[in-house]
């Protein structure tokens, strides 16, 4: 139809999910609130407050089984998400969980700064929360790189974006001062689903702490948002 000189067309598929995510969606929207049964993308676990660290990490290290440059690949390929950034099962807990083993692994590189009660190592997986149109390419809040360098004489920090499947590399790098990088940057290996929306993943982990009244209010949207962010 055309309206005005627009042409209008009705979507009737959506691309981005495979039949297993769309199966899981529908199971999400249920109306009688029954939790998701297992399918080939999808698999659930009960949390438990004692043991969720544990099980974390343990499903990292099943899914590389230790293979040289796993860390690398984990950092690309998955993305940890929870409801909350503080309490258990927060994003600041994950994120300093996961940066414990990658830097017992001896991934991570020299301390570059700390702030807010996290510690910024070369090789950290961090996302950009401010938007720089000014800069070639422009840097977009929601973006999520690693830290590649730091300059102490000129206290500048570089930060790759963009990673490139095809080459296994980063396409972009984007150097903040040090004062910039404190105001406009996070670690990422865990985010809140919040701050999600509008990304795709290879892999995400979604932690459902009790903890968080965000679940009791708006668990199910949260929950959708969370699941439908596997590409």
């Amino acid at each position: 139809n055309k309206l005005d000189g627009l042409v209008m067309t009705r979507l009737n598929i959506v691309h981005r999910y495979n039949d297993d995510m769309k199966n899981t969606i529908q199971l999400l929207k249920n109306p009688t609130g029954e939790f998701p049964e297992s399918h080939s993308k999808y698999r659930q676990k009960l949390f438990n407050e004692n043991t969720w660290k544990n099980s974390l990490e343990k499903m990292i290290h099943k899914h590389y089984k230790k293979k040289e440059g796993w860390q690398d690949r984990f950092i690309v390929e998955w993305q940890i998400l929870s409801a909350q950034n503080k309490g258990l099962g927060s994003v600041s807990e994950i994120n300093r969980f996961i940066q414990n083993i990658l830097w017992k692994s001896g991934h991570l590189g020299r301390l570059v700064t700390s702030y807010n009660d996290m510690d910024f190592y070369i090789g950290d997986k961090v996302i950009n929360c401010d938007n720089d149109y000014n800069s070639d390419p422009p840097l977009y809040n929601g973006q999520i790189g690693i830290i590649d360098d730091f300059n102490e004489e000129h206290n500048l920090i570089s930060v790759k974006f963009d990673y490139n499947d095809e080459t296994h590399n980063y396409d972009t790098t984007y150097s903040y001062t040090l004062k910039d990088f404190k105001y406009n940057v996070i670690l990422a290996y865990a985010t809140t689903v919040h701050k999600s929306q509008g990304s795709g993943f290879e892999n995400v982990c979604l932690i459902m702490s009790p903890e968080s009244q965000m679940w009791s209010k708006t668990g199910k949207s949260l929950l959708y948002t969370g699941a439908s962010r596997v590409r």
